[in-house]
């Protein structure tokens, strides 16, 4: 007897979400990829933290109001909506944990091979490199920091979605005692460039500092009179799902506006945290955030991956990448006023981006000039 072809057969059915995951994994397949450049392969990294994030304020974020909602539905597979969180929840922390591997592995001693050096460990520095960022956190960075104690009188502030922040624990110089640590949060400024670039001596050398590592050498100018005890990466991921009502229908510009603004305070789906942040400093963001446990990832590494699309951009790499293929043209007009009596002979067909764009555009500018033209429709 053959399978029952049918919306009621739940073995015929992948689940939506933990499909999405699969594919982002093939994703993460081009990164690991040695045959690919070097670049390219962090380029693939850093899609990968884009499309997990943007699963997570979106798809995540819709399962968790329809489950707290109390509309614990089914997938077609027939897995509850709980159940789904919790799967993802697994796979998600196995994939997290390939990322790192890739980038640990692989990807960052390729990129050490061609002259691009992350430097996390202000002890790696060397004397002329510290005096330079020192001289970066006094003319740039010093000025926009905001330390954000957390105590009975301050609440836990309002961290903005996906931005890199540091949670740091502290003491008075006069008491260590547990009894006494306070807690405090600066936001990673992003009007800065995430990575510093350091003076070198050598044309072929490129040697970075991460702007945290920079904050992090400069604490004790922030918290004077203070013991640093902890201070860790971390990053927030919110709800950020649209949510349009049936009554809103009648004027959808202004409620999908308002539902943008409103993506900066919907409530924490993911936290993302140095792994060697103490049990105790991850129970108190999950507390304060309201997140599960299964909602925490421990990160072994650098935070928003993305950032590292940076250096896909420096000069002088185009090695390091896919070789530059230009698109062909198949109007080669002489001039614009010949395009039309070219296609009037025959049609054009062109496939992008193989074809190049710029015949579209060249259409279109002649016929926006032409006076014979009546409306241009696409």
């Amino acid at each position: 007897m053959g399978i029952k072809i049918s919306k009621d057969n739940p073995s015929i059915f992948f689940d939506r979400e933990l499909s999405w995951l699969d594919f982002n994994y093939r994703v993460l397949e081009e990164a690991a990829d040695p045959s690919n450049p070097i670049l390219e392969r962090l380029k693939f990294l850093c899609i990968t933290e884009s499309n997990l994030d943007e699963f997570y304020m979106v798809r995540v974020a819709g399962l968790k109001n329809a489950t707290a909602s109390g509309m614990d539905g089914k997938s077609f597979n027939g897995m509850s909506f709980s159940e789904v969180i919790q799967a993802i929840s697994q796979k998600v922390s196995a994939f997290v944990k390939s990322q790192y591997d890739i980038l640990v592995n692989s990807i960052l001693p390729e990129l050490r091979e061609n002259g691009i050096n992350i430097l996390e460990d202000p002890s790696a520095l060397t004397a002329e490199e510290v005096d330079f960022v020192k001289k970066y956190y006094k003319e740039e960075v010093s000025s926009i920091l905001t330390p954000l104690a957390i105590d009975t009188a301050h609440p836990f502030p309002h961290v903005l979605n996906k931005t890199l922040n540091l949670v740091i624990t502290l003491c008075p110089v006069e008491d260590t005692s547990d009894a006494r640590k306070a807690l405090s949060i600066v936001q990673v400024p992003s009007v800065l460039p995430r990575f510093l670039r350091l003076p070198s001596s050598k044309p072929s050398e490129h040697k970075f500092f991460p702007l945290e590592s920079v904050i992090k050498m400069h604490l004790d100018d922030l918290f004077y009179g203070m013991i640093v005890k902890e201070v860790h990466p971390f990053k927030i991921i919110r709800d950020s799902d649209i949510d349009i009502s049936d009554d809103a229908k009648d004027d959808l510009l202004t409620s999908v506006k308002l539902e943008l603004k409103n993506r900066i305070w919907g409530e924490a789906v993911k936290i993302d945290i140095n792994k060697n942040a103490s049990p105790l400093l991850q129970s108190l963001l999950k507390e304060s955030l309201n997140v599960q446990e299964h909602e925490v990832f421990p990160v072994p590494h650098l935070l928003r991956l993305g950032d590292m699309m940076y250096f896909y951009g420096l000069e002088n790499t185009s090695k390091l990448k896919f070789p530059y293929i230009k698109p062909r043209s198949k109007l080669n007009v002489p001039s614009l006023d010949k395009i039309f009596s070219i296609i009037r002979k025959e049609d054009k067909l062109l496939h992008h981006p193989y074809d190049s764009f710029q015949d579209v555009e060249s259409v279109l500018k002649f016929a926006s000039g032409d006076p014979k033209v009546l409306g241009i429709k696409m």
